[in-house]
């Protein structure tokens, strides 16, 4: 049996009636310890649509005017004409699971302010008191003081955590931000590469066809040649012209063979390693630029988890200093 005020949390991920896929997260208080909260209901929902409850909507996790004055249930809610009801479970969902599992961190934490809040209200705030003006006893000015210097200095250790939250969610943006340009620059290094590697190939196979071709007109050539010494053996100067000629064509053909295809084919080679490191720099960087976005959502959800908890802070100060100048009008903060 729990001895604890107990939050229980139901992730789901499921298509929507849309067919758009969401992720659910179904929050709710199974036990609560006496003393932490009134009982399990705190969470707010409003009534949307009268006769159709599945149309009402999560508000808030309840605070002090919610828990002491909200109906507990929807029929309740009804029968005295309001709105605005209180439950101990709610549903939410959300378009990705890096903000649903975000939220489950928000949830968690605004429950826990809700009984730390409940404890405070049933023990320091609402407990009768009466006090006599300008006080007579140096104490409770000592005690006033010491409650606004505690104020003072959590407000400042709230805003020194805002700056940081702050300085982490703009740092975290920005490297998302590099990376998501880095990625389009690399995909467009991937592509030309890609494209130029097609254009290699293609040379590479004409230049083929080209040598074949060579290939042939020099057989041809040799055996006119022959037939020339043949049919026209007067023709000496011509035909010693013709060989020296084809010989040379030879010469050309046969050092672009041994020269010029090696080196196509190194280009070839060397091409396609750089084409391959480029589609491995564009598959790192997408990894890369997904774990950033992951970091920046996080530290968004940080930002704006400090940023409530300074905001609280701040009122706590000027309140703990206007109970301070009530005692004592000539104080100095």
């Amino acid at each position: 049996m729990a001895t604890k005020t107990t939050l229980e949390q139901l992730s789901q991920a499921k298509y929507d009636a849309n067919g758009v896929l969401r992720f659910y997260v179904t929050s709710t208080l199974t036990y609560v310890k006496p003393g932490d909260l009134p009982n399990e209901e705190i969470f707010v929902h409003d009534i949307q649509i009268a006769n159709d409850p599945k149309a009402d909507r999560f508000l808030r996790v309840g605070n002090i005017v919610d828990m002491t004055t909200l109906p507990l249930g929807r029929d309740a809610a009804l029968q005295r004409g309001l709105t605005t009801y209180l439950t101990s479970s709610f549903t939410v969902d959300f378009p990705d699971v890096d903000t649903a599992t975000a939220a489950k961190d928000v949830i968690q934490q605004r429950v826990d302010n809700a009984i730390s809040n409940w404890i405070t209200y049933q023990t320091r705030f609402v407990t009768p008191a009466s006090y006599e003006f300008p006080a007579s006893d140096p104490t409770l000015v000592t005690k006033r003081i010491n409650a606004y210097n505690a104020a003072k200095q959590a407000k400042i250790e709230k805003e020194a955590a805002l700056n940081a939250a702050t300085s982490a969610d703009t740092a975290a943006k920005a490297e998302a931000q590099r990376l998501g340009t880095a990625l389009v620059t690399a995909v467009e290094r991937s592509s030309l590469c890609t494209q130029k590697q097609t254009l290699l190939g293609q040379a590479i196979t004409a230049e083929s066809v080209f040598r074949a071709a060579v290939t042939s007109f020099i057989s041809s050539a040799a055996a006119f040649l022959n037939q020339m010494s043949i049919v026209a053996p007067e023709a000496t100067s011509q035909r010693v012209a013709f060989e020296s000629a084809l010989n040379g064509f030879k010469a050309a053909a046969t050092a672009e063979a041994q020269d010029g295809e090696p080196r196509l084919n190194a280009l070839q080679t060397r091409m396609a390693a750089d084409c391959a490191a480029e589609s491995t720099e564009v598959t790192t960087l997408a990894a890369e630029k997904v774990t950033a976005d992951t970091e920046a959502a996080a530290t968004a959800t940080a930002l704006s988890v400090a940023t409530a908890a300074y905001d609280a802070a701040v009122t706590v100060e000027q309140a703990a200093l206007a109970a301070v100048l009530e005692v004592c009008p000539d104080f100095q903060a």
